[in-house]
């Protein structure tokens, strides 16, 4: 998966939260932290 972005992030900790369900209905989610340094 791929987010493009329109301007770019301010310096700090984002969380990217997801969820995706497969053909056979079968849901799964996780979560990641990145920086953005200044």
């Amino acid at each position: 998966l791929i987010v493009p972005i329109a301007k770019a992030l301010a310096p700090g900790v984002y969380t990217v939260r997801w969820h995706a369900v497969s053909v056979d209905t079968h849901h799964t989610q996780g979560n990641f932290q990145f920086t953005v340094k200044p």
